[in-house]
């Protein structure tokens, strides 16, 4: 669910894995997962991206990192880099707070992660 719980979702197979393993990025392997799919007769995404969604800045994605940290939710860097182990610390908050735990970092995030300060 890259785009969170109301965006557009995949099943990933192992050749998600081989593509990223030329190009580490989310988003370049699933445009060229989707491609191919689209070469071979596919159609699109049955559910749209999201396009009105509000993403924190760079201060405010550090600020995330810290209160996951803060929390005990998240051991890594801060560095603003919203990657696999922040999307996960973040889901763990969602879960604890009976959300759907989709990890989707948004600025409602930082918002929701401001407030338990």
């Amino acid at each position: 669910m890259p785009a969170g719980k109301s965006g557009p979702k995949f099943l990933m197979t192992a050749n998600y894995l081989v593509l990223k393993g030329y190009n580490f990025s989310d988003s370049y392997a699933m445009a060229v997962a989707h491609l191919t799919d689209r070469l071979k007769g596919g159609g699109s995404f049955a559910t749209p991206w999201p396009r009105s969604t509000a993403f924190p800045d760079l201060a405010q994605r550090k600020a995330i990192q810290q209160a996951l940290g803060s929390l005990g939710l998240y051991s890594g860097a801060v560095d603003g880099r919203l990657g696999p182990v922040t999307q996960a610390a973040y889901a763990r908050f969602q879960a604890a707070r009976g959300e759907v735990a989709d990890g989707f970092v948004t600025r409602a995030a930082y918002e929701a992660l401001a407030a338990t300060r």
